[in-house]
């Protein structure tokens, strides 16, 4: 008979009681307390003994407070327990805020590869930014404010 063996050393009283109530009743919501203040300490532990519902209510309990923490973090957080769901969501979410993020310290930290995932399939995309550029090179710019000067509340650009 074989026998696994979980090193639980790494993990405090507070989460040990909140896998111990997970294993003993294998209810979730009304059994064990996980909330926006423990689930990033969890979501590690929950996927290192491959506790795949308790995984999913982490993950729910992110995606439902996410605005609440650090995407750069939900991201390192995905990454380093290999919960591709979380990376997936926060690589998700840099795309779309990818032109005021693309400055940033973390960004420019992260791994290239990441990096350029995340620009070739930001919205609107690189192909839109160089049409912009190309527009504004050929003087779309003025013939912009020209048009705004002339009818203000009618502003198009052809």
């Amino acid at each position: 008979m074989e026998v696994d063996v979980f090193n639980l050393k790494h993990i405090t009283t507070a989460q040990f009681a909140i896998l111990k109530k997970y294993l003993y009743t294998f209810s979730l919501v009304v059994h064990v307390n996980i909330s926006e203040a423990n689930v990033f300490e969890m979501v590690p532990i929950a996927s290192d003994l491959k506790l795949q519902k308790l995984t999913n209510y982490c993950i729910t309990t992110i995606f439902k407070a996410y605005q609440n923490w650090d995407i750069y973090d939900i991201l390192d957080l995905g990454l380093n327990c290999s919960v591709k769901t979380i990376t997936n969501f926060a690589k998700y979410h840099l795309m779309i805020t990818y032109q005021i993020r693309k400055d940033e310290k973390r960004f420019q930290k992260l791994d290239r590869s990441i990096q350029n995932e995340i620009e070739r399939n930001s919205w609107p995309g690189p192909e839109y930014w160089e049409k912009v550029k190309n527009f504004q090179e050929c003087g779309g710019d003025y013939y912009i404010s020209r048009k705004k000067q002339q009818d203000s509340d009618k502003c198009i650009i052809n």
